[in-house]
């Protein structure tokens, strides 16, 4: 058998191997519908028999490939951000509920990603350091009161929430307490202005002037940004005087 000959069986075989797997994945796909059904009616009477109590609606059940199992997605009836997945594979039955539901990340990842893009959107032209600020929300939805966990699944107004924090680099030129002391009154004014709510700020303070030079601000208080209080308690932070933290109850 000549080169040529070689090559055209080679061809031929991969065609035939190519041609035999989309068989066998159209056939399995097939199967596969037709026991959807059955998987919605499994899925329908688990999430009935289970979240009976939650306000919620189930969506379409379907089949996905790439795990071979049947997914339906449960949303909130007032909120859609809010959600969990229920999968059907191999007979048996899983859920996201305590995870995205209950705890809510589904719903609370979606705020942070909106407002860290809203955030650094509005502060591209006044801040070099822009991408490093980010909007966390550290509780999960069980952990909020019944009063504020509702406002969170209601609201259209997610940055008016008191329920966050903003984190990022602040960068300093003059390495003075006065002018880290402006520079985070300056931020927060800023913040205000722009309708922003939150608890507290987390500070990477850092000089470009000074390589190495940091220090990072955690869980600053809203209401300790004032220039009386800030000018005790910048230098007790960085130098961890305790009695002046304890005195703010930092």
């Amino acid at each position: 058998m000549n080169e040529k000959d070689r090559l055209t069986y080679s061809m031929g075989f991969l065609f035939i191997f190519f041609l035999l797997s989309f068989a066998i994945i159209i056939m399995n796909e097939k199967i596969n519908m037709k026991k959807l059904p059955d998987a919605k009616k499994k899925i329908t009477t688990y999430v009935k028999s289970n979240y009976k109590n939650e306000d919620i609606e189930l969506g379409k059940t379907k089949y996905i490939t790439k795990c071979s199992c049947f997914k339906t997605k449960i949303t909130n009836k007032e909120n859609k951000d809010l959600y969990f997945t229920v999968t059907y594979k191999n007979k048996k039955i899983s859920s996201t509920y305590n995870k995205d539901y209950k705890k809510g990340r589904s719903l609370l990842n979606k705020i942070e990603k909106k407002l860290t893009k809203e955030f650094q959107n509005l502060n591209k032209k006044h801040n070099p350091s822009y991408e490093t600020l980010k909007i966390k929300i550290n509780k999960d939805l069980d952990d909020f009161n019944p009063s504020i966990k509702e406002d969170i699944i209601n609201s259209n107004n997610y940055k008016q929430l008191n329920i966050y924090e903003i984190e990022g680099e602040l960068i300093i030129n003059n390495w003075t307490y006065d002018d880290v002391n402006s520079s985070i009154i300056g931020f927060n004014k800023a913040v205000q202005e722009q309708k922003f709510n939150p608890i507290s700020y987390d500070f990477y303070i850092t000089n470009p002037k000074l390589s190495g030079e940091s220090f990072k601000i955690e869980d600053l208080k809203v209401s300790l940004i004032k220039e009386s209080i800030l000018n005790e308690l910048v230098p007790a932070i960085k130098d961890n005087k305790k009695e002046i933290l304890k005195k703010y109850n930092y």
